[in-house]
């Protein structure tokens, strides 16, 4: 008895029919920049966050923006992470840091950045100077993702550790001398479907499955 190639084709098949195609999408960022309360805002690519006091800017708190335009997402989106270069660190305060992301609206001050809809958080230290690290955003930002296809996508950001913010405090601030775009990284399952796994029990029926099939080839 011959080996029934079909038959073992047929079971995976029917194991994996209702799995969704999966795609990853990064946009580059289309706006960026920092905002203070002496200084107003500046886009120059600079994304500073956190307290630059005493030792380099004389000029307290800085919160941070990003903004994308979304587009060729056909699909619903299952992951979503933001990707900033931290460059300088200046960790003068604590040896620790968080920065975290919010909603944001297309017009906005100092005020509104990191301070809507919580987006996503991360914890960074002086070993992240000068390297690449994302930034998990939850449901909330992924819905606004969706949303905002065809159109603008706004993040704000700030320092929500504890930190000392003034033009004489020391320095606690990450992203110091920033440039470069930040990247917008998004998985969503093409056609609208879920991206599934199969559950171990499928997996374990399939390799029985084939099992049996070549026991009895070989009878």
């Amino acid at each position: 008895m011959k080996f029934n190639s079909g038959l073992s084709i047929a079971i995976i098949a029917v194991v994996f029919s209702g799995l969704a195609p999966a795609a990853t999408v990064t946009f580059n960022a289309s706006s960026q920049g920092w905002v203070n309360i002496p200084d107003g805002m500046n886009s120059n690519g600079n994304y500073i966050a956190g307290n630059c006091g005493l030792v380099d800017c004389q000029a307290g708190e800085y919160r941070n923006f990003f903004g994308f335009s979304i587009s060729g997402i056909s699909g619903t989106i299952t992951s979503a992470a933001l990707s900033l270069n931290t460059f300088s660190t200046s960790l003068s305060q604590s040896p620790n840091i968080t920065y975290q992301l919010t909603s944001l609206g297309g017009t906005f001050g100092f005020a509104d950045l990191g301070t809507g809809t919580f987006y996503g958080s991360r914890a960074y230290s002086a070993d992240d100077s000068f390297e690449l690290r994302s930034i998990a955003l939850n449901q909330a930002a992924m819905n606004a993702i969706a949303a905002a296809s065809g159109g603008s996508f706004f993040l704000g950001g700030r320092i929500s550790s504890v930190v000392t913010f003034g033009a004489e405090e020391p320095n606690q601030l990450i992203f110091g001398g920033s440039d470069g775009p930040p990247q917008l990284i998004i998985n969503y399952s093409e056609g609208g479907g879920p991206v599934e796994t199969p559950e171990p029990a499928s997996i374990l029926l399939v390799a029985t499955g084939l099992l049996g099939v070549a026991a009895r080839s070989r009878r």
